[in-house]
């Protein structure tokens, strides 16, 4: 038995925002005006930045004084976080208390011998950091003090912290940032230009890439800044200056609030959501939402803006459908309960995997993990959830049998709970062997271990995890599928520090609600570069608009836990939604999806889930990639394969080999 542990501290409480009241301007008029729009939220961030603008800019270095009740937010970073510092603070104006030390932070050498007195002895909510630009540098050979080396040309000096020793130095201070208890936020290094003095063109990926080896192994989530930069670099970056002009300081620093954002307290985040979104959903829509209009009503023209645009869309999911969910835990453990190296005949390798996060308290979940061994390198992996226990999906004594509440239907369940008559019982579901002779490592979690699948806010994870929340944020919190979605991004935190996987290639499946799941987990993770969800139907890839087959409101009645609170509001009010689920798809862009059907699953609407996809397939291509080719429904077993995928097969609702199938040949196309 082995066991690997990351703990981060305490679960402390988190303030209350003080939010003001927007309603002293215009909507349209604000969107107009700021166009850095975060999310949804943005409206807010906008107004409180209205009358922030001076003719006497502040220094960013100068220390500020909180405002009770908000968020503390700490910026540690170099001159390129220095740039972004004061706009980063202006979009957080009202909703959280942004510093940042008195100090370039510079190199990890400054760091190690500076980072307690920047951490203070006040408690921290976020802590978005980032070191590189200057261990990388090329200074005065034996310059003392080191951290202070003068920057020369790369053939006159050597490296400031060669990248074994920045690699070391940054798991020092990675270890002391989590013991703070704060959500942690990895800012990944700008792009070094061509002609930039004393760097060298690549050398921000060779640091970068040790960084997110650590980063993976801490499970703390990347603000790729980087590949944000080198996007747009021409148009924002200095020449032959790793340094950015004003405008393109601003950017960076729309990019860094919006994942601060994600990583506030609930509370916070929904507060804010609800300010943005005051008279949505009143209105009939006179044709479907497009996904492409902003929040000021026309739509976006640069692709460069779909950070922002997609940051929009996730804010309105989560609101009026899914609800919201907190930051990834500080505190996750990864122990390998048991191994078997000659599974499968010999085939592959078993893994079962206890996953424990959150506070003391919240439910853990185990992760069965089957790895091919026959292979040249880190194996890519299908991660979905089953129904009724991992040990239902292979016949196998040695998994373990799920503890957790499980439907009382069909063989092997006694008072909702499984008895070893439940071996096996999913196996077609789950063609293992078949997965393996293909390549690919599969891995499976229970979602009931995450949150029982019945309607008892109080039985699973959201509790543990949600902090506290005011009386009218409370229908907006997360149900279930954002439950079950969280949950697998959990997993994936374990498996993207597997040596056996390949951390890019992680695709999210899920059949039926774990299909609905599978989007969401899709939409609101982007670790997961291919999403396959397959007879999802309504709440998962069919149009809602359509009121065909299952709807909304038979949805919320029968399953009033699978959405927040708020989605009953569209209860035979389909077209009131500001979203439908093409929507949801979109925001998957530019990651390959596959959206699969069966022409006997009426119930599911295999032409809306058809109409979803096809829908979403404009974003696709307004942004370059492949988009839904052809545009017509195909018959049955015509797998559409392009960046945007659809299959209908004969039959009824269900899963089985000829699915996996699909699945895998659209996986080999996407991932060669």
């Amino acid at each position: 038995m082995s066991e690997t542990v990351t703990q981060h501290g305490p679960n402390d409480k988190r303030r209350k925002p003080v939010l003001p009241d927007p309603s002293t301007l215009g909507y349209n008029h604000v969107m107009k005006t700021h166009p850095w729009i975060a999310l949804p939220l943005s409206f807010i961030l906008m107004v409180l930045a209205s009358g922030q603008q001076s003719n006497n800019k502040p220094n960013p270095l100068a220390p500020i004084a909180d405002e009770l009740g908000l968020p503390r937010v700490l910026l540690i970073g170099d001159s390129i976080s220095i740039g972004y510092t004061l706009d980063v603070r202006a979009n957080l104006e009202g909703i959280a208390n942004v510093h940042r030390p008195a100090t370039n932070c510079g190199p990890t050498l400054r760091g190690l011998m500076h980072l307690d007195k920047w951490l203070g002895d006040k408690p921290w909510d976020v802590i978005h950091f980032n070191w590189g630009l200057h261990d990388l540098k090329y200074i005065q050979k034996d310059s003392e003090p080191r951290h202070n080396g003068k920057l020369t040309t790369v053939n006159e000096g050597e490296q400031m912290v060669p990248i074994d020793d920045y690699a070391a130095n940054l798991q020092v201070l990675v270890n002391k940032l989590q013991s703070t208890g704060a959500a942690l936020i990895w800012r990944n290094t700008t792009p070094v230009p061509e002609g930039a003095k004393g760097r060298v063109v690549g050398d921000s990926d060779r640091y970068n890439d040790r960084a997110l080896k650590i980063m993976r192994q801490h499970s703390i989530p990347v603000d790729d800044l980087y590949a944000f930069a080198k996007e747009r670099a021409e148009s924002i970056q200095r020449e032959a200056n790793v340094h950015y002009t004003p405008q393109g300081s601003k950017q960076l620093a729309d990019q860094v609030t919006r994942g601060i954002m994600e990583a506030l307290p609930l509370n916070t985040k929904i507060s804010v959501q609800a300010k943005a979104s005051v008279g949505l959903g009143q209105e009939a829509q006179a044709k479907l939402p497009d996904p492409l209009l902003g929040p000021d009503g026309t739509c976006i023209t640069d692709p460069h803006d779909w950070p922002q645009q997609q940051a929009y869309l996730k804010g309105l999911l989560a609101h009026f459908e899914y609800g919201h969910a907190p930051a990834p835990v500080t505190q996750i453990s990864f122990q390998t309960i048991r191994e078997d190296y000659l599974a499968l005949d010999g085939k592959a390798t078993k893994r079962e995997v206890r996953v424990r996060f959150g506070p003391v308290g919240t439910p853990s979940f185990d992760l069965l993990l089957y790895v091919p061994n026959d292979r040249t390198g880190p194996a890519p992996v299908f991660l979905g959830l089953n129904f009724h226990g991992n040990h239902t999906i292979i016949n196998d004594p040695e998994v373990t049998i799920t503890s957790s509440w499980v439907p009382g239907r069909g063989a092997g369940v006694v008072d909702n709970r499984a008895i070893q008559a439940s071996r096996g019982t999913s196996a077609s579901r789950w063609p293992i062997a078949a997965i393996i002779d293909r390549g690919y490592a599969v891995a499976t979690v229970y979602h009931g271990d995450i949150d029982p699948d019945f309607n008892q806010p109080t039985n699973g994870i959201q509790r543990h995890l949600a902090g506290d929340i005011d009386a009218d944020n409370i229908p907006h919190q997360w149900g279930s599928l954002r439950a079950w979605a969280y949950g697998l991004s959990r997993a994936a935190d374990y498996l993207q520090q597997d040596a056996n996987i390949d951390p890019d290639r992680i695709a999210v499946m899920g059949h039926s609600r774990n299909g609905k799941t599978a989007l969401v987990a899709g939409a609101f993770d982007p670790r997961f570069s291919l999403v396959i969800s397959n007879q999802s139907g309504c709440g998962g890839a069919a149009l809602s608009v359509r009121r065909h087959g299952e709807t909304i409101k038979v949805i919320n009645t029968n399953f009033p836990h699978w959405f927040c609170g708020a989605h009953k509001a569209f209860n035979d009010r389909e077209d009131h939604q500001p979203i439908d689920q093409h929507t949801l798809i979109a925001t998957l862009a530019p990651r390959p999806v596959l959206i699969c059907s069966a022409t006997g699953d009426d119930w599911a609407d295999p032409v809306g889930e058809y109409l979803s996809a096809k829908l979403a397939s404009k974003v696709y291509q307004w942004l370059g990639k492949e988009g839904m080719h052809p545009l017509d429904m195909p018959g049955e077993n015509q797998l559409i394969d392009s960046v945007v995928g659809y299959h209908v097969r004969p039959g009824r609702h269900g899963i089985g080999i000829k699915d996996w199938t699909v699945f895998m040949n659209f996986a080999d196309k996407h991932w060669q």
